[in-house]
């Protein structure tokens, strides 16, 4: 499960809060660096292939909280020593808690609690620094991505989680990044 010398830290925050975007700028910023793997969005992946089921149900965050999990797990089986993902094993729970159900968003917590120590940091982007634009995925109100921003604070705090808040343009947002990679 957890690997040693491995530094792993997950984008988090509500939809179009720039967590693709800042994967994509390192992607092309690392593209020939070895032992760095990029983990994507599963929910977009999952979302794009199926884009008529309905968001709120429990049960489709279980499957998106597994295709997480093994995505993640496929990189800590790699020779990474650093993993940089888009999202996270508690983002379905996130979605399910800004649904307003706290006790399906306890027990997909409770699915992943062994797996939560892989993490050596989470980065929550303030969803406030990015225009939000609508696309095939995103499809969410501003004050549901708000609700979900919540969740993500509510789950990290209580969690004892590692993380930071992400704020300002791409530029800041990878200075701030860079710094807890120790490249300053």
């Amino acid at each position: 499960m957890e690997r040693e010398n491995v530094k792993k830290f997950a984008f988090v925050g509500a939809m179009g809060a720039g967590k693709t975007t800042l994967l994509n700028e390192y992607r092309n910023l690392l593209i020939n660096m070895p032992g760095v793997v990029f983990v994507p969005d599963a929910g977009r992946i999952f979302l794009k292939a199926r884009p008529e089921i309905d968001r709120r149900v429990p049960d489709n965050h279980v499957e998106i909280q597994n295709l997480v999990l093994k995505q993640e797990q496929e990189a800590h089986r790699s020779s990474a020593k650093l993993v940089i993902c888009d999202g996270s094993v508690i983002t379905a729970p996130a979605h399910i808690l800004a649904y307003g159900n706290n006790t399906k968003a306890e027990e997909l917590i409770q699915r992943v609690l062994f797996w939560l120590p892989t993490y050596s940091e989470f980065f929550l982007l303030n969803l406030n620094d990015v225009v939000y634009e609508n696309d095939e995925v995103r499809i969410e109100s501003g004050l549901f991505r708000s609700k979900l921003h919540d969740a993500f604070i509510i789950l990290l705090t209580r969690l004892g989680l590692p993380y930071r808040l992400l704020s300002g343009d791409l530029q800041e947002r990878i200075k701030k990044v860079n710094e807890f990679i120790g490249w300053t």
